[in-house]
């Protein structure tokens, strides 16, 4: 009676390995899966990003003249859906000036000096992306 009782205990062990190992794999793949699509996120997020950058480099250099470089700095809404971006312009004559220019708004600008800076970038200019990155921009 007694070798009974301890082969139902050592069955019952068995069986809480099992069941303890099955829930260790069950978390170990939600983990993998919430990981690759944090991971995924945060990678569309960036090329988002990457996109509305250049998309401000192009603007202005329809902006503004004579542009050596442009440095794109910090992202903000001025109101919801419209999304500025502040820049620092590098002119060809090393003149500097800061503006922020709206997303798909080519019309409005601001600031004394780059009112003043209207105009039309013909040739290349380098970028530098809010993430370090540079580009030459044709």
């Amino acid at each position: 009676m007694t070798e009974d009782k301890e082969v139902k205990h050592f069955d019952g062990e068995k069986t809480k390995r099992k069941r303890n190992l099955w829930i260790i794999a069950v978390l170990f793949i939600i983990t993998i899966i919430l990981g690759g699509k944090i991971y995924m996120d945060k990678q569309s997020e960036q090329e988002q990003q990457y996109k509305q950058e250049k998309e401000i480099a192009i603007q202005a250099k329809g902006m503004f003249k004579d542009i050596k470089s442009i440095q794109v700095g910090k992202r903000f809404e001025s109101s919801p859906g419209t999304i500025n971006f502040n820049v620092t312009i590098i002119q060809d004559n090393d003149e500097v000036f800061n503006t922020y220019i709206t997303l798909d708004d080519t019309d409005f600008i601001s600031g004394t000096n780059a009112i003043k800076q209207q105009g039309k970038t013909d040739h290349p200019i380098q970028v530098i992306f809010s993430n370090k990155k540079k580009e030459t921009l044709k």
